[in-house]
This record gives C-alpha cells, sequence and structure tokens, in this order.
C-alpha cells in the first residue's frame, strides 16, 4: 500500500530565504514523526539544503539521504546513497 503526501511545503527548498532555514527544518522534522509508518518505507523528496540541514552535514546534489525513525518521533541517520 502506498500513501502520497502531498503539500509538504517544507520540503521546498529555503535555499533563497534562508532566514527560514531553522523553522522549516523543524516543520519538516513534526512532519515526518507525525507519520503513522507502521513499518513502511517513508520516501520523501527535497533539495540539498533541506537534507543538509536535517542531517547536520553537506552532502552531494545527487546523494540519497537515509534516514530511520526511532520510536520518540526524532530522525537517526542511517547512510547515504550516491546516485549517477
Amino acid at each position: 500500500m502506498t500513501r502520497l503526501i502531498k503539500g509538504v511545503r517544507s520540503l521546498n527548498s529555503f535555499f533563497e530565504r534562508p532566514r527560514q532555514r531553522t523553522l522549516q527544518t523543524e516543520v519538516l522534522r513534526r512532519c515526518v514523526a507525525a507519520q503513522a509508518l507502521a513499518g513502511m518505507p517513508f520516501l520523501l523528496v527535497t533539495h540539498q539544503v533541506n537534507s543538509a540541514a536535517l542531517t547536520g552535514t553537506h552532502r552531494t546534489f545527487s546523494e540519497l539521504v537515509i534516514f530511520k525513525r526511532i520510536p520518540d518521533g526524532s530522525l537517526s541517520f542511517a547512510g547515504t546513497l550516491e546516485m549517477e
């Protein structure tokens, strides 16, 4: 079963609005924490600046960033996958 979540504005790039970084990242964290995953994978597509804010590290533009959501709803960095 798949679900499509539309209109997650916190996935939009804040590159041209860097003052929105902290608030937008927190909104995205809360959005992910609120999802009822029931063991299902959860895929979000976003921008490099957003994944850098979530991971605290800089990633290449073609890298997939993988997280594991832990029981308290927070994210644990699990790794990356380089795409060509």
